[in-house]
């Protein structure tokens, strides 16, 4: 696991809400737009306890996957799992426990 992913907050991607991220799909980064980033009940390890965001997502991303993400941080792998579909695009959720 990298380091980058294990030091990530709910607070980073807070103020990320409302503005768009890269996402690597297949060979190329996409704008994905960050849509929520909540709190999330239950015991976590990492510091600040767990927490969710939602990302909107061009039609043809994986179904669910580790997806290559740039974040202002840096390049990290984020394992996201599609929710709905919305207008033609697909609202994905990313669990940080």
């Amino acid at each position: 696991m990298s380091e980058l992913l294990t030091t990530l907050r709910l607070e980073d991607f807070n103020a990320l809400v409302g503005r768009t991220i890269d996402v690597q799909i297949d060979d190329r980064f996409v704008a994905s737009q960050v849509l929520a980033a909540r709190k999330v009940g239950g015991s976590s390890l990492r510091e600040g306890g767990g927490f969710a965001v939602d990302l909107r997502l061009p039609p043809h991303a994986p179904r669910q996957g580790v997806l290559l993400t740039r974040l202002p941080q840096g390049e990290v792998g984020i394992f996201m799992s599609p929710r709905k579909i919305v207008g033609g695009e697909v609202d994905y959720e990313a669990v940080f426990n």
